[in-house]
């Protein structure tokens, strides 16, 4: 799929479902930053859910280790300095949901964080995961229409 067409592509633009074992292994698509391919479509934003095992606040930002029990991942908050009272918004051990933007740092995967909630009920883990699979094989893993559609003008134009 060429890069002008993956806006077409809901995926590139919602919070897609995921372990952290297919963050981790998702490549990058060539000379795009910020986009990466799981499948072969392109993916730019990713929701996970998992337990944090290590939290590092530092002037400007948070950083949260989370594990969902098929990885680690690393994920930063940045501070808005404009706002007084920010903190830390999970503990060590709490089940959180985090949604944002996958990027690179350092050659490591991690997630920058739009949206962080703690999940009271610890079921919510295995639940995403349930979820992240059935996307993962219902949806991820096959080409997108706005693909095949692609393919199929650029041969019949060829053909023309």
């Amino acid at each position: 799929m060429e890069v002008q067409s993956w806006g077409l592509d809901p995926i590139f633009w919602s919070f897609a479902k995921l372990t952290i074992h297919d963050i981790l292994h998702m490549g990058e698509m060539a000379n795009v930053r910020g986009a990466f391919s799981l499948h072969g479509r392109p993916v730019s934003r990713a929701e996970i859910v998992g337990y944090i095992v290590e939290v590092v606040a530092k002037h400007n930002r948070i950083m949260y280790s989370v594990d969902d029990g098929s990885g680690v991942i690393s994920c930063t908050q940045f501070m808005n300095p404009n706002v007084s009272q920010q903190g830390c918004k999970g503990k060590l051990g709490e089940v959180c949901r985090i949604r944002g933007t996958l990027s690179k740092f350092r050659g490591n995967m991690e997630i920058r964080i739009a949206d962080f909630s703690i999940e009271k009920d610890p079921n919510q883990q295995t639940l995403h995961w349930l979820e992240a699979l059935q996307a993962l094989v219902e949806v991820y893993k096959h080409p997108s229409v706005i693909q095949t559609e692609c393919k199929g003008n650029n041969a019949s134009q060829v053909s023309k």
